[in-house]
Order: C-alpha cells, then sequence, then structure tokens
C-alpha cells in the first residue's frame, strides 16, 4: 500500500471514529485505536488482548466495515466535511470582502454557501 493511501485510510478510519466509533463493541473500538492511534502491530495487539493475531485481523476488518457502513447509510461524516468547506470558503470570502476586494461573486458565493449551511 503506498504512503499516501495508509495516509488517506488513517484519516478516514480516524474520522468515521469520531462519529460511529461508540456504535462498535468495546473490543471493536479498543482494536481500532490500539491499531490506528497506537500504531500497535496485530501481534502486539494480540499479546496485550490475549487474543489471536486473527481474532485481531477480524476485529480490525469488521469494524472497519461496520464504520463505513454506517457512513454510507448517515453520511454524518460527509455532511460533515462539507460544512467545513464551506466555512472555509466563507471565511476566505469574508476576508475578500473586508479587504475591498473587486470580485462582484464574493456576495453571491456567501449567501450561497450560507444557504446550504442553514438547509444542511
Amino acid at each position: 500500500m503506498a504512503e499516501d493511501s495508509k495516509i488517506e485510510k488513517l484519516a478516514e478510519i480516524a474520522l468515521l471514529l469520531d462519529f460511529y466509533g461508540g456504535l462498535l463493541t468495546e473490543k471493536q473500538q479498543r482494536a481500532l485505536a490500539l491499531f490506528y492511534d497506537e500504531d500497535l502491530t496485530l501481534a502486539e495487539i494480540a499479546a496485550e488482548s490475549g487474543v489471536s493475531r486473527q481474532a485481531v485481523y477480524d476485529l480490525l476488518r469488521h469494524g472497519e466495515q461496520q464504520l463505513r457502513d454506517y457512513e454510507s447509510r448517515l453520511q454524518l461524516a460527509a455532511r460533515h466535511q462539507q460544512q467545513q468547506r464551506l466555512l472555509r470558503q466563507i471565511a476566505a470570502d469574508l476576508r475578500a470582502l473586508r479587504n475591498h476586494t473587486t470580485d462582484r461573486n464574493c456576495d453571491a458565493r456567501i449567501d450561497a454557501a450560507l444557504a446550504q449551511l442553514i438547509e444542511g
């Protein structure tokens, strides 16, 4: 797996854990936290948990799949990311207005972004 892909997966799982981690079993939460947050290996997690490496692998795989299933149904993380993008755009447009920009579309972009956030 390429380094960029590993980082993307780490960011994805971290985000999904923030939103849906509480819906997983305690064992899944612990295994995912040790693997992704603490960067422990399967063998290290297995030794700490008193289970086999295969059991840890299964916990991780099933936990990740459940997180993705929750997101596909609820879209909370995607909505959060979209709102963050809109807020960054609003902030940039407000800074541009503050600096007396000549961009005539700035007000329209702010109104559209605000409407999207409100309707959200």
